[in-house]
This record gives structure tokens, C-alpha cells and sequence, in this order.
């Protein structure tokens, strides 16, 4: 059967431009010297945290200038995928070349800008500022936080963003006929739950190392199917 929609885009898969302001902040957890101090700390960050492995950010700068990719937006394309299966058209979605490097440099500097004045669904100011440095073509960011703050404040924003989607869930369930099922954040994390006990108890293990792809997760999907075709999307307001 040919898959349209979700499947067929393979939208289960990660994009940068998945990466949220939270990732951004998680990552500048990762790099605090001490966690309750109340002291301005700067500390540094950059796509190079993304990709260590090229062992330096200039050398990711060389690895990555001059390269363009497609810039295409999710919901255009399930859009245009399910005007293709419902009238049988041929329409193709909207997508841009980019240059990559002006890419990353724009998105990661986009997030830092949130970190730092927050944003209209939310999101709660946490750093205290940021500066550009522009010695390689790929920007480096001298970020300024206080770490007591900073951790008690992306706690928050955590909280909240997981949360939103089952408020939003609850509020639209009986305003619009057939929404359908739901699926909250406490699901994923039995399912993570359920992972770290099942193998804790298979190895005696007590701090972990592990890939988000050995754990479940969960997608509600809509399916329709037609002529050797199944069109699917995701289930508003679920992930």
C-alpha cells in the first residue's frame, strides 16, 4: 500500500526546526558549572553542541559552508498530500533552498532571543543575555545566566509546554464534534517508566546512557484508505 500524509513523509522523524527553545535551555543545563549558584556564569554554546563529533566548531563551519538544503514546512505538505488523495491531483508543496549556514546562525540565534525575552505563548524569560561571536561562519554564543534562577525558571517552561497541549486538548473536546482521543505527556513518561525499570532490573544499571529511540512513543493517527493508497495525520492537539 502507497503511504500518504504522516508515514508517507516519514514525519516521525526529527528536523532541526523541531528543536525548541527547551532543547536550546536543556543543553545550557547540561553545561552549568553549579547548578545553585546564584553568580552571573557565561557559558558557551553553539551548533557545534549538535554535532561534537566534527571535533571543533570550525570545523564545522568548514563541513557545513557552501551546502544548501530544502527548507519545506510540515503542514503545508500534509496539506497538499491530502488534497492529492481526496481530488487526485499533483500538487507539490511549498519548499525553499537555503543556505545552511545562514540557517543554523538564524534558527539557534532565534532561540536565544526567546530564552532571553520570552515569547507570545508563554515561554518565560530565563538568560540574562547573549552575545554573537563571529569568528567562524557558524555564530558562537556567550550566553549570561544565573544558575538558581535559570534552572527554577526552565523548570517552569518544561511544565508548561508539556501541559499545553492537554489543556488545549480539554478546552477544544467540547466545542468540536469528533476530536477524538488524546494523548498526554504522562503517557510518554510511563513508557519511559516502564523502559528504565525494565532495564535496570536486566543489568543492575544505576545511571543510564541511553538513545530516545529505545523508547516508546506514542502517535495517534487518522487514517483513510482508497484505491492501494492510506492517507494519515496525526490527531489534532496529540503527539
Amino acid at each position: 500500500m502507497k503511504e500518504k500524509g504522516f508515514i508517507g513523509r516519514a514525519s516521525f522523524k526529527l528536523k532541526f526546526s523541531d528543536i525548541t527553545e527547551l532543547v536550546v535551555g536543556s543543553i545550557i543545563v547540561s553545561k552549568l558549572s553549579d547548578a545553585q549558584s546564584t553568580n552571573v556564569e557565561t557559558i558557551e554554546f553553539s551548533l557545534f553542541d549538535f554535532f561534537p563529533h566534527h571535533d571543533s566548531l570550525e570545523n564545522l563551519s568548514q563541513v557545513v559552508s557552501g551546502k544548501k538544503a530544502l527548507q519545506k514546512d510540515r503542514n503545508s505538505e500534509y496539506l497538499v498530500d491530502m488534497l492529492n488523495f481526496m481530488y487526485k491531483t499533483d500538487f507539490n508543496s511549498n519548499e525553499k533552498e537555503v543556505d545552511l549556514i545562514h540557517f543554523y546562525n538564524e534558527y539557534l540565534e532565534r532561540r536565544l532571543y526567546y530564552l532571553k525575552n520570552g515569547d507570545s505563548v508563554g515561554l518565560i524569560p530565563s538568560i540574562e543575555d547573549y552575545k554573537v561571536d563571529k569568528t567562524y561562519e557558524l555564530d558562537k554564543y556567550i550566553i549570561s545566566i544565573i544558575p538558581e534562577k535559570y534552572i527554577k525558571i526552565h523548570s517552569k517552561n518544561i511544565l508548561k509546554d508539556i501541559s499545553l497541549r492537554e489543556e488545549l486538548f480539554h478546552t477544544f473536546q467540547n466545542k468540536v464534534e469528533e476530536l477524538g482521543a488524546g494523548v498526554s505527556y504522562r503517557k510518554q513518561m510511563e513508557f519511559a517508566n516502564e523502559y528504565f525499570k525494565e532495564r535496570q532490573e536486566r543489568t543492575g544499571e544505576k545511571s543510564f546512557e541511553f538513545n530516545l529511540k529505545e523508547i516508546k512513543y506514542r502517535h495517534l493517527l487518522s487514517t483513510i484508505e482508497e484505491n492501494g493508497e492510506r492517507f494519515t495525520l496525526p490527531q489534532a492537539l496529540t503527539k
